[in-house]
């Protein structure tokens, strides 16, 4: 009989050393049939179901068996029930059981497990190994994998019975886990949904107690109004005329344009002391991001803020990845150059994302597809831009105007247009307090939640360690080694078929996955 797995390729991972008794490596070609995948004709394929379910990649692969989205009516190479489908193109690795019939492409291999080995133990086999498996990819597009690659792959092959109480105490212990990682996901829904909460209490009063010694918030919005006019004044007087000669007169200032409070009646009411505003009287400066700056990316200099810096319900700008630009000495830069406590917003594609530019941003610009927009220095911005952010607020509003306007984006009208309710200053402080605080909470629990799932994977591979070194269920001196079942495998392939009794069958009867 063949040294099994003696002309393996290094790729392989060490899983000899250690094994029990009975058990050995195997090449897959040794336990396995292996059908290497081909794409029909293109003018075989359909989206009607006729024929039978074509499958070509991982992309179609859910947690166990593919979901079929065309079909083919000429298939060149099939996989039967219960194969193996390996993905071997980017990416390399991904496995699925096939739950009937199908036609395969060329970005799948069939692997069919010989003498009853039941598919699910060479499934988690390649599972547990898939990392190396993945590591034999080559190709200059794409990681591949060759058929050769897959023929001489080794799997630790235990005896049939032990292979059926392994794949039984897998299960089990993944119920177990899978119960776990459900209870984590709702606990984490149940966290989304309290920050929503935490945010809609701030929009509508509710998040902190009224204190009726608070100045109200029309006595604010009387200053903010005098703070507006005067921003305007000075940085029209830079404008008209040079700061050593001052007009002669004031005939300029009725050019100013005093903002619209907008239409309050239809507003839902306000607790004692607030008051509704539109944006447009709370912004000095509303304008777009710069276009056409890619001819100036570069790997350092200034930052360059895109729409991938922004995320919902927060008012953080993620910084993780971003894009530097040496930016021209133009009008451009001037206008579009970012200060701290600048709030941004997203006006294409994904809308009504928002952000607060921090303290140390240093040099830094938006894109087009962002909004700059520069609050009056009275108004506490962190208010203003968690109202903004909230779905219960802004973006609700945001939403509405684009949809009203049948347009793929925001206008800097739609900025200005946003009713915005205005608690008085000293409760907006309170507020934000008790959003930092609740949502500080909010953030270590779904941290904690986060590192559990991914130790979840972990637990998984460690499984599955565990079952394929031969420590997950105890060995039967009474099961025949797997030196038999090749040996059996191999003795059956030298025959025709039926001439090999299968001795195997009562075993391995009734595994499922």
């Amino acid at each position: 009989m063949a040294s099994y797995g003696s002309n393996a390729k290094s790729v392989n991972p060490d899983i000899s050393s250690g094994l029990p008794p009975g058990w050995v490596r195997a090449r897959l070609d040794e336990c396995c049939e292996i059908i290497q995948g081909q794409s029909p004709p293109g003018d075989t394929y359909n989206i009607q179901g006729t024929g039978l379910p074509f499958f070509q990649g991982a992309a179609e692969f859910g947690e166990t068996y593919p979901k079929a989205i065309k079909w083919c009516s000429a298939p060149k190479k099939v996989a039967e029930k219960d194969d193996i489908l390996l993905s071997i193109r980017a990416p390399v690795g991904p496995t699925n059981l096939a739950s009937e019939k199908c036609c395969i492409g060329r970005g799948l291999t069939a692997i069919r497990p010989l003498a009853n080995i039941p598919p699910v133990y060479i499934l988690y086999a390649l599972r547990f190994l898939v990392q190396s498996l993945a590591a034999a990819g080559t190709g200059s597009t794409f990681d591949a994998i060759g058929s050769a690659t897959i023929r001489e792959f080794q799997v630790p092959l235990a005896p049939l019975g032990e292979q059926i109480r392994i794949i039984s105490e897998i299960e089990r212990q993944f119920t177990r886990l899978d119960a776990g990682v459900k209870a984590l996901e709702r606990t984490k829904a149940h966290l989304k949904r309290y920050r929503a909460s935490v945010l809609k209490a701030a929009c509508e009063g509710r998040l902190v107690p009224q204190d009726p010694k608070d100045e109200p918030a029309e006595k604010l919005l009387i200053r903010l109004k005098k703070e507006r006019q005067e921003m305007w004044e000075a940085k029209e007087l830079v404008r008209i005329k040079p700061k050593s000669t001052p007009p002669e007169n004031d005939n300029w200032k009725p050019t100013y344009k005093e903002p619209s409070l907008g239409e309050t009646k239809n507003l839902p009411n306000l607790p004692l002391g607030w008051s509704w505003v539109r944006s447009e009287a709370l912004f000095i400066k509303v304008t777009s991001g710069s276009r056409w700056w890619a001819k100036y990316y570069s790997l350092e200099g200034a930052k360059f803020i895109r729409i991938g810096n922004l995320n919902h319900e927060s008012i953080t700008l993620d910084l993780q990845n971003i894009q530097h630009v040496e930016p021209p000495t133009n009008a451009e830069a001037i206008r579009t150059r970012l200060i701290p406590r600048d709030i941004l917003i997203s006006i294409t594609a994904d809308v009504g994302m928002v952000a607060i530019v921090p303290d140390d941003i240093g040099i830094a610009y938006n894109n087009q597809h962002i909004a700059l927009a520069r609050p009056l220095k009275s108004l506490n911005v962190y208010y203003l831009a968690w109202y903004l952010a909230s779905r219960y607020g802004g973006w609700r509003q945001f939403l509405e105007l684009q949809r009203g306007a049948t347009k793929q984006g925001l206008g800097l009208d739609d900025i200005l247009a946003i009713h915005i309710p205005i608690p008085p200053l000293n409760e907006q402080t309170r507020i934000v307090e008790e959003i930092n605080k609740r949502l500080s909470i909010y953030d270590k629990m779904i941290e904690t939640i986060t590192n559990l799932l991914q130790r979840s994977f972990s637990l998984r591979q460690s499984i599955f360690k565990i079952a394929f070194s031969g420590r997950l269920v105890p060995q039967d001196n009474r099961d025949e080694p797997a030196t038999t079942l090749l040996k059996c495998i191999q003795e059956e392939r030298c025959l025709d078929p039926g001439q090999l009794k299968n001795v195997y069958h009562r075993e391995s009867k009734g595994v499922h996955l």
